[in-house]
């Protein structure tokens, strides 16, 4: 009954307790008057409906644990596609952080939709198609998404939100950046400390939070006219198409709030 939590559990609580103090003390009188008492209790107790259990609520702490959970089952196959270094690696790499922006905001509505784009650009990686099979269409590349972050239905994304992406797609180019440069540190080439140069030159421009429209435009032409930045697209990665695609977020917010 206590377990159930019917009838008056308070009441049959102090009563048992009674009972159980009277006994001890070998005042088995009042002891057998307490009992008779937690009986009548008890009895109404029994004829209560049991309580219905209250349906499942989803909270911030389920939402985190359901994308934490699901995350985490999709790491390894992450990991692999990442290691294969293909053109869409960046991507895989660049979707995961998104939702773990997301997911830190608590919007797992969101999180999710960019787990679920992730999850279709590992497919790619690990499964490519056949030569000649059409690829098809992946909710990443859908009219209301721009930059990483949903527009829905045509709307601006909001400021911080927008940042919060630029910021991460920052981090995982200058992550790049460095392996590159390592990789050219690797070669022992004779020119390659100037060329290591040239690439940590790319990522000490890209600023870190760029707040006025002055500063998004200054660097929407510098990563699109850039010879290094060009190069390196061209040549190992394409880092201008992702560092744009955020930049184009934070330009329609802060479009939006003019």
């Amino acid at each position: 009954v206590l377990k159930a939590q019917t009838g008056d559990t308070s009441k049959i609580r102090a009563v048992a307790e009674f009972v159980r103090e009277k006994g001890d003390g070998q005042n088995y009188k009042a002891a057998l008057a307490g009992i008779e008492s937690l009986e009548k209790l008890l009895a109404a107790a029994g004829n209560l409906p049991a309580p219905t259990a209250s349906p499942p609520t989803v909270t911030a702490d389920s939402g985190a644990a359901a994308f934490n959970a699901r995350l985490a089952a999709l790491m390894p196959q992450v990991k692999e596609a990442i290691a294969a270094a293909t053109d869409t690696s960046l991507d895989v790499k660049l979707k995961i952080s998104e939702a773990g922006v997301f997911a830190r905001k608590k919007d797992f509505e969101q999180a999710n939709g960019l787990l679920d784009e992730a999850e279709e650009l590992v497919k790619d990686v690990l499964n490519p198609p056949e030569a000649g099979e059409p690829g098809e269409l992946r909710s990443g590349e859908a009219e209301d998404s721009i930059g990483g972050v949903e527009t829905r239905g045509g709307s601006a994304p909001d400021l911080e939100s927008a940042l919060d992406i630029w910021r991460s797609t920052r981090s995982v180019i200058i992550d790049r950046l460095k392996t590159i440069a390592k990789q050219i540190a690797d070669t022992k080439d004779p020119e390659a400390d100037k060329a290591i140069l040239e690439v940590s030159a790319v990522y000490k421009q890209l600023t870190g939070d760029p707040r006025t429209a002055q500063q998004v435009k200054e660097l929407q032409r510098w990563i699109s006219q850039d010879d290094v930045v060009l190069d390196v697209s061209e040549l190992a990665e394409d880092i201008s198409t992702p560092l744009l695609q955020a930049l184009n977020g934070v330009q329609m917010a802060l479009d939006a709030v003019a």
